[in-house]
């Protein structure tokens, strides 16, 4: 039994010994990254008015949406919207397979309290 204590506490000793090593290293040159430039004249603002700035790796840049080029997109057709007949309803039930239900597969609803 000791000998597994021994092992164990070992394996957690290099655990955190590793976890040590990979937080402390790296390539970091103390450099900060460099800014990506703006456009001149480019403003932003975030959802309350403000102004937007990116102070990460990442950013988003939005603009003014423009029309793409090309055809047009179809509209899309309206058909009408007629009810089916009762005759008509059952003629497409009766081109449906029959429902074959395996007695093992039922169970009893599940209300809840």
């Amino acid at each position: 039994m000791n000998s597994t204590r021994r092992g164990l506490r070992a394996v957690v000793v290099l655990l955190v010994l590793c976890l040590v090593a990979t937080a402390c290293g790296g390539d970091d040159d103390g450099e900060e990254a460099a800014p990506t430039p703006t456009p001149a004249g480019s403003t932003g603002t975030n959802g309350s008015g403000a102004a937007a700035t990116s102070a990460g790796v990442f950013s988003v840049r939005l603009s003014q949406g423009q029309a793409v080029e090309g055809e047009e997109a179809d509209p899309t057709a309206v058909v009408d919207g007629t009810a089916l007949t009762a005759a008509e309803i059952q003629a497409v039930l009766d081109r449906l397979p029959e429902w074959v239900v395996d007695e093992a597969d039922r169970e009893e609803f599940n209300r809840p309290a």
